[in-house]
């Protein structure tokens, strides 16, 4: 889908609600994805990453009908007293720190989106948002670089830390981390209902990514190890190599991946969502995996390579000769173009339901 199909989508199922209403959702996922763009996505893999148009309509429907609550008298770290009498308004924080100095990186951000990319000197930068409601805090502590939401008054919905319909929106905070390229360190980012964007670094070790109700945006990555995981929200990844496993999932949300290799296993999963994997490799297992979503491949190579679906084809290519696969493949009510069963040297399946099979050989 591209974005002018998901835009339009979107907009009808927002039709119940005002045109400014409708106006100010639309901007938003708008912005949405020519972030994602800008980062160096295409236009389909930005889509991706994106809830449905369907569930995004839902959130943002529920959140722009909540009433904003009065302001609380607490104040917040290091605001100003105008700060403080708006507990919408947020500060711009930032703490940079010498990278030979850090072995690690723990950012949680609540619920802001994370963008992680490349900074121009040799130092890390967090770049990072607080308010008189939503107080965050960084520090360095040893070797480890930290991020904490350290009060949280007036928990609010979905959206409303990005809109406020009786003012217009307001602008979107997003937390930024800017490492060098040969940064080496083990790196972990978890927040809720908001997106996670890394690109860049080059001499990662051990990353852990983690939100729900947002995307993940992948792009230009090495590392050691790399876990990504979201609920409700798509993930589209490129460019992503690992020396050992590489696991990116999700639920309710598309995944689009391409020329990602994993030195070890690669696995990519997801439910009630499509996946398409294209130039993707790993040397021991692939397993791509989806339920009511179909699987489409395009030049995969593997030691083993798993395939399994329901209610959905199972279509695309896979490097090298038939012969050298070890095939089991099965489905009901659908055409088949794969042998039930063939000796060969490297395990291969495919596994769906009331779909085809269509499966060539390079």
């Amino acid at each position: 889908m591209n974005k002018e199909a998901y835009l339009n989508e979107l907009k009808n199922a927002l039709r119940h609600l005002s045109l400014q209403e409708q106006q100010a959702a639309l901007s938003f996922c708008e912005e949405m994805l020519a972030d994602r763009m800008e980062a160096g996505m295409t236009e389909e893999e930005a889509v991706a990453a994106m809830e449905s148009p369907a569930l995004m309509a839902e959130k943002l429907a529920l959140d722009i009908k909540q009433p904003p609550r009065d302001a609380q008298s607490n104040p917040a770290v290091n605001q100003t007293q105008t700060d403080a009498e708006n507990p919408n308004q947020w500060q711009k924080m930032q703490l940079k720190c010498a990278a030979a100095q850090l072995n690690h990186i723990d950012l949680q951000a609540g619920n802001l989106p994370i963008k992680i990319q490349l900074s121009k000197d040799d130092q890390v930068t967090l770049t990072y948002f607080t308010r008189p409601r939503n107080v965050y805090e960084a520090r360095q502590e040893g070797d480890t670089l930290l991020l904490r939401e350290i009060r949280t008054e007036n928990s609010r919905s979905f959206f409303n830390f990005f809109f406020n319909f009786d003012l217009g929106t307001l602008p979107r905070p997003e937390i930024t981390l800017e490492v060098p390229a040969d940064l080496m360190a083990n790196l972990k980012a978890a927040t809720k209902n908001g997106a996670i964007a890394l690109s860049g670094p080059q001499m990662l070790m051990h990353v852990e990514l983690s939100t729900t109700n947002g995307g993940l945006a992948l792009q230009n990555t090495k590392c050691i190890s790399l876990d990504a995981h979201t609920t409700n929200g798509g993930v589209a990844a490129s460019l992503v190599e690992c020396r050992t496993a590489l696991s990116l999932r999700t639920t309710n949300g598309g995944v689009a991946v391409s020329d990602c290799h994993s030195q070890a296993a690669l696995t990519l999963s997801t439910t009630n969502g499509g996946v398409t994997v294209t130039n993707c490799t790993a040397r021991d297992e692939m397993r791509v995996s989806s339920t009511n979503g179909g699987l489409k491949v395009q030049g995969l190579d593997a030691g083993a390579l798993h395939l399994r679906t329901s209610n959905s084809s199972i279509s695309g290519t896979v490097q090298g000769p038939q012969s050298q696969w070890q095939i089991e493949s099965f489905t009901t009510n659908g055409k088949n173009s794969l042998p039930a069963f063939q000796q060969g040297a490297k395990p291969f399946s495919a596994h769906t339901t009331n779909s085809p099979i269509r499966i060539t050989f390079s």
